[in-house]
């Protein structure tokens, strides 16, 4: 308990504030991803989803028309943990909900998904309900002004593990030459004010560098009172140039909101009522607290570095890319080509993979290669290829920041004949260019 000093009293207000606008932010998001059509394309249209690989059961669950009504659940519990009703169950839900919204496909697979599921599970085991509830009022109840500080140490570690390992995830030389900026930013070339300025290597690599530079340091400075407010006006000006150049959702107000458990306590207690907080003293917390927050720092610390353990870089490979803070790393294209030979009729037929795959999918083959694997199980259980004695073998190219296209899949590797590995590598996966 000592070195977080987690049974301190401290004002409850950040957490509580934060719940209103975590659950706000949410049930917004889920009802515009329902209207914007974004559902439809990713859970409703395509003829798989693609879950994580081993977890395919989930394919038949989470696809198909009864997801628009999934999502508006999902926002309904949203909305419930936004205006304290429900308690516990209310934020369970939610965060189940979303979980396998992440787990189940891959067509959408980003790292602020993660975040959210993150997010979302620590506060359940948070008493968020306590102030500034519907709960509190049906219940005659009045309202908490403090809780441990293991609420606020928390989040600070796991944003601590977001923005320190996508600093170094960023320190290869592709990275630092710009490279990954000229795709993203082609949407924006022609703009008649930013054009020039997206356009220009120079801004790219000065990009890159800056990106480094403030992922590292950004935590330290919001955490020392010295540099705080710099740090805030730098994470306004990140997450608002984010937003603008790469549409990112959620993903920006998310991580303006979370800039509540950096600030000093008498801010979200001023914003929640006027007031100014009282000083405090210990609460009373579990034995299994301190443990349990060890044991998350040290997954949080070993999870993302796991890529190291697996042969090959992770940028080409894909292997060891997700659960660990990789975010826009590179720029990828594809192209692929996927075969399915009889060995009974002695036939090699190429798939059509407009048939199988959504437009978004296809743009994914190079960045998901598992999910080459996971088609062609997909694949033999079709109705015309069932019971048949059938080997699917794919060519998938990819070029990693436009430089000379490489293989990604070995050609003539039968990929029902070998499994799926999360730990290890693939051995239908090409090793890779020196990057």
């Amino acid at each position: 308990m000592k070195l977080f000093h987690l049974d301190d009293a401290i004002d409850n207000a950040f957490v509580v504030l934060f719940r209103i606008l975590f659950g706000l932010m949410m049930a917004v998001y889920m009802v515009s991803q329902v209207l914007n059509g974004w559902v439809n394309e990713i859970f409703v249209a395509p003829r798989h989803i693609f879950p994580a690989a081993g977890l395919e059961w989930l394919d038949g669950l989470m696809r198909g028309p009864h997801m628009t009504g999934y999502f508006l659940v999902m926002g309904l519990a949203a909305a419930a943990v936004c205006l304290g009703l429900g308690g516990k169950p209310a934020k369970v839900l939610l965060a189940t909900l979303w979980t396998l919204v992440f787990i189940s496909q891959k067509a959408a697979y980003n790292n602020h998904f993660y975040l959210m599921a993150m997010v979302a599970w620590a506060l359940v085991f948070m008493r968020t309900n306590r102030a500034r509830s519907l709960d509190n009022r049906l219940l005659g109840r009045a309202d908490e002004t403090t809780c441990p500080r293991w609420y606020r140490t928390l989040f600070q570690l796991l944003l601590l593990a977001v923005y320190s390992y996508a600093a170094l995830n960023k320190l290869y030389p592709g990275w630092l030459a710009g490279e990954p900026f000229p795709g993203w930013f082609a949407p924006h070339f022609d703009h008649p004010v930013v054009g020039d300025l997206y356009r220009d290597p120079r801004f790219h690599r000065a990009i890159a560098h800056l990106g480094i530079a403030f992922d590292a340091l950004i935590i330290p400075a919001l955490m020392w009172r010295r540099t705080r407010a710099a740090g805030i006006v730098a994470m306004v000006i990140f997450h608002l140039f984010n937003a603008y150049t790469f549409h990112i959702g959620i993903f920006p107000p998310l991580s303006l909101a979370l800039l509540l458990f950096f600030v000093s306590e008498r801010i979200p207690r001023w914003m929640l009522d006027r007031a100014t907080p009282l000083p405090h003293g210990k609460v009373k917390i579990g034995r299994q607290v301190a443990p349990l927050l060890y044991l998350f720092i040290l997954v949080q610390a070993a999870l993302p570095a796991r890529h190291l353990l697996i042969k090959g870089d992770v940028l080409w490979t894909e292997e060891g890319h997700k659960l660990a803070w990789r975010m826009m790393l590179r720029h990828k294209g594809t192209q692929a080509t996927v075969w399915v030979a009889d060995r009974g009729a002695g036939t090699r037929t190429e798939i059509s993979l407009e048939r199988h795959l959504s437009r978004r999918q296809l743009l994914r083959l190079a960045g998901q290669p598992e999910m080459v694997w996971q088609l062609a199980r997909y694949l033999a259980g079709e109705p015309e290829y069932r019971g048949k004695d059938i080997a699917v073998y794919a060519s998938l190219r990819g070029t990693l920041n436009d430089r000379e296209t490489r293989q990604i899949i070995s050609p003539d590797v039968d990929l029902l004949s070998v499994p799926y590995l999360h730990h290890r590598h693939n051995a239908f996966l090409k090793v890779g260019p020196p990057l």
